[in-house]
């Protein structure tokens, strides 16, 4: 009696110790974030960057102080949509440097304004012709560049100027040319044997991935990347280790004075991200390994960083300077700190993922 008691309960253990250690659905989990999230993102990119073109050839036809200002609302419109997708830095925006051609920053050697300046310069209108000006550099093909042109010291020059023409034809290349990105990205995510299918086929010969396992590994550390990248690089890089030595320059958007704006936009997206479509991502897969308490941890240091970001009294280019601003700035950094600790240290091994090698490490 006693030994078929012990052989029940040892049967027992056995299955509740396998169902608690179950691998997750990692090809359910990939497709959610995929479908929920990146798919979705990059349409949001795409028709923003197409009503920015439409209002571009609206304000060139008749260029119009009244205009200008819809025209930067425009562009903050672009801006949030790419913020929201910046974390994925894996798939279609690898291929063709889409990627920095949407958006080259950080730009340590000061590419952007250096060859913006050149080209308003010789106002080499050949290099806006004939589909050229997707091979042109792409420091001064994206993000950057239109922020130049609609919030630089000699943005009024859009209105009036011996180079105001020249001026609003690049504003609305780059806006068309941001557009045919989107369009590219969103094309090749969708499309019959495109990145999704690659997702859904993962272990199958078509696919890039050899299981879904990979694919969901390669989420999980743009996710992780991303983490440490706003605290390392949007945050810790302007701000030096004082408010004496912040770099208001070295900020993602100083001219627009949106760098806050990007950061809750980033924060937000990466908790969709996380939690994936349907609630079916990364964090339900951790849940049900039996670690709601990572996943309440993480969820409430983002939570944290998101509210003290959107607290700020001002642009983060001017309250860096300040000793309370710059203070508030270093608690949203631990935040994001604590967040990436957390993904690499706990996170990843509960959910059996690889943290492996990203852009930042050895920077």
């Amino acid at each position: 009696m006693v030994k078929s008691f012990l052989t029940v309960l040892l049967m027992g253990s056995a299955l509740f110790s396998s169902a608690a250690w179950a691998e997750p659905d990692y090809k359910a989990l990939a497709l959610s974030v995929a479908e929920g999230q990146v798919i979705p993102g990059y349409q949001r990119f795409t028709d923003a960057a197409a009503a920015l073109g439409r209002q571009a050839e609206g304000f060139c036809a008749a260029p119009d102080a009244e205009k200008l200002e819809p025209l930067r609302q425009g562009y903050h419109g672009v801006m949030d949509a790419w913020q929201g997708v910046q974390h994925v830095s894996f798939g279609p925006v690898e291929a063709f440097s889409r990627g920095q051609r949407v958006q080259f920053w950080p730009d340590k050697k000061n590419a952007s304004d250096r060859q913006m300046g050149q080209l308003l310069k010789s106002r080499n209108d050949s290099i806006l012709e004939g589909g050229r000006f997707t091979f042109a550099s792409v420091a001064v093909q994206g993000l950057p560049a239109l922020e130049y042109l609609l919030f630089g010291e000699q943005a009024e020059r859009l209105l009036d100027g011996e180079d105001s023409a020249f001026r609003c034809r690049l504003v609305s290349a780059i806006a068309h040319n941001l557009t045919g990105i989107g369009q590219e990205l969103s094309e090749d995510w969708t499309k019959p044997g495109g990145f999704r299918d690659g997702i859904a086929t993962a272990g199958e010969p078509s696919s890039p991935y050899a299981s879904a396992a990979e694919a969901a590994s390669q989420m999980f550390n743009a996710l992780h990347t991303q983490v440490e990248a706003l605290a390392d690089v949007k945050l810790a890089y302007p701000m030096g280790d004082s408010p004496e030595q912040a770099r208001t320059i070295r900020l993602e958007s100083w001219r627009s004075a949106r760098s806050a704006r990007n950061l809750a936009v980033n924060i937000e997206a990466l908790n969709a991200f996380y939690a994936g479509g349907g609630g079916q991502g990364f964090s339900r897969a951790l849940v049900a390994e039996g670690r709601a308490d990572l996943d309440e941890r993480l969820r409430a240091a983002l939570e944290r960083a998101l509210a003290k970001t959107r607290a700020l009294e001002g642009p983060m280019e001017t309250v860096m300077a300040t000793p309370e601003g710059w203070t508030q700035l270093d608690a949203i950094r631990a935040d994001l700190k604590e967040a990436s600790t957390l993904l690499g240290a706990e996170i990843a091994p509960a959910l059996n993922i690889r943290i492996g090698f990203n852009a930042l490490d050895g920077d």
